[in-house]
């Protein structure tokens, strides 16, 4: 026992040497960019549009197809937005996901349901944003869209009337109250005529009566009228005011939408790798298009395999993982901490040569 430990020892320190000598050997500064700056031109509003947009790594390796969300309120919304989406892909709680930010200086022109404003908007959003950022990335069949307070009534209002524009729809505190809470009416009614696969997450806080009562009266409508068809959540997120809610109402939406990829503990223990990948080839009747493998689901998926005492089956997973993932120096220090914990030590030494190699290359 006491070999094992210092191998385990051993194994981590000759795994994070390279890592510390390669920042010890770098001493300039350089920024961190979380996405870009840009902008488009709108025919349907006839003025030019900014955006801001960032993109998951596998979009500059053209590794996998990503999920587009669009957010409004892009401005003050686009940076803690999309650091959850970075954090969430790399823990494999989420397929990759591209965001675009959508500024949105004249409120009540852009969002506000009617001809002269909200559908105009819509308009550019379906007929020029989105077919221009699918020239650009490399992106799967699955369209989100998360607005905040009249954002969130723009984009429930999408929902119900314009169902086919969006897959996801992310709704925070929602200004249902508008105009009397028109967009509600004949809300049962469209609800029947949902297409399939939609997802609603909706929140609110400890907010204004008025704003509360109306998003009750959607919630009351959906636990009654809801179709199978439509996977939808509320939550109330208590000790958060108006404009605290879109951080985590985005964070939780999009774990939400996306629970399907968590793969079930009983299937996981005894199936191991082979009920990973069955459970992903079923995702596909969920969502409407291929999840690949994550590499962090994968990794945390071998983990739980070792906590529950089953060595030999994370072995096989995080060798699959080194198969999806060979330029991850992750992968493959996952891989020899199972198989230390299998006691096969040569192996184990492979593996963190390997990374050792991939930690020196330039």
């Amino acid at each position: 026992m006491i070999r094992r430990k210092s191998f385990v020892v051993l194994l981590f320190a000759v795994l994070c040497a390279p890592l510390a000598a390669m920042a010890d050997e770098t001493g300039a500064s350089k920024s961190i960019q979380i996405g870009v700056e840009t902008s488009i031109w709108s025919q349907t509003l006839g003025e030019n549009r900014p955006l801001r947009i960032y993109t998951p790594p596998s979009q500059q390796e053209r590794r996998a197809p990503a999920a587009v969300l669009y957010l409004l309120d892009g401005a003050n919304n686009f940076v803690h937005t999309a650091a959850a989406v970075d954090f969430l892909i790399g823990t494999g709680r989420i397929p990759e996901m591209i965001v675009v930010g959508i500024p949105n200086l004249d409120r009540g022109k852009d969002l506000t349901p009617g001809p002269t404003g909200g559908d105009r908007f819509l308009t550019f959003l379906t007929t020029e944003l989105a077919p221009w950022v699918e020239r650009r990335y490399q992106t799967a069949p699955f369209r989100i869209i998360a607005g905040h307070s009249r954002g969130g009534l723009f984009t429930l209002n999408t929902l119900l009337n314009h169902p086919e524009a969006f897959n996801g729809y992310i709704a925070m505190s929602p200004a249902l109250w508008w105009n009397n809470q028109a967009v509600l009416g004949d809300m049962e009614a469209k609800l029947k005529r949902l297409p399939p696969r939609r997802f609603l997450y909706m929140t609110d806080g400890d907010e204004a009566e008025q704003l509360t009562s109306s998003v009750a009266k959607s919630v009351a409508v959906l636990e009654r009228a809801a179709p199978n068809n439509l996977e939808w959540h509320y939550t109330r997120l208590k000790n958060e005011e108006h404009m605290s809610t879109p951080h985590r109402s985005i964070y939780d939406g999009l774990e939400n939408m996306f629970s399907g990829m968590q793969v079930p503990r009983d299937l996981l223990r005894a199936q191991g790798l082979k009920g990973i990948e069955q459970h992903y080839a079923a995702l596909p009747g969920r969502y409407g298009f291929d999840i690949p493998l994550p590499l962090g689901m994968v990794d945390w998926c071998g983990y739980y395999l070792m906590q529950q005492g089953k060595p030999e089956m994370a072995v096989d997973v995080f060798r699959h993982n080194v198969e999806l993932n060979p330029l991850s120096i992750r992968v493959y220090g996952s891989l020899a901490t199972a198989l230390t914990a299998a006691g096969r030590q040569k192996e184990a030494l492979e593996a963190l040569n390997k990374a050792y190699q991939l930690a020196e290359a330039p």
